[in-house]
């Protein structure tokens, strides 16, 4: 409760929710396995087309928690929950730590074209 209190918790949802949909927009949208991007606050879901690799998200997932961030599978999707205290600098950690992954469990260095 003295969190909520001293520490403008809905603002900074706000904040790095508007942060978080334009950096999953610019860095992580573009790639070719990217299906879909689903953003409410800040839980995020990146659907990642499966059809030839059934694994890919959850190797995904591994290959983010190898570089120190947590994320879950389910099915397709990666999920992305970050803590409502989230600063702009982890933010772009978890986008960033999410690129590199995809990079590595798609071989992907090329973006979609559309």
């Amino acid at each position: 409760l003295q969190l909520l209190t001293s520490f403008p918790v809905l603002d900074n949802v706000r904040e790095r929710s508007s942060q978080l949909r334009a950096a999953l927009n610019t860095h992580i949208a573009p790639f070719k396995r990217v299906k879909q991007i689903r953003l409410v606050g800040l839980m995020g879901a990146v659907e990642l087309d499966t059809s030839d690799d059934p694994k890919l998200s959850r190797r995904t997932c591994a290959a983010m928690v190898k570089r120190g961030v947590l994320s879950r599978s389910m099915g397709p999707v990666i999920t992305i929950v970050p803590p409502l205290t989230i600063t702009a600098a982890e933010i772009d950690r978890i986008v960033t730590t999410l690129a590199e992954a995809l990079e590595e469990t798609t071989r992907d260095t090329t973006w979609k074209t559309t």
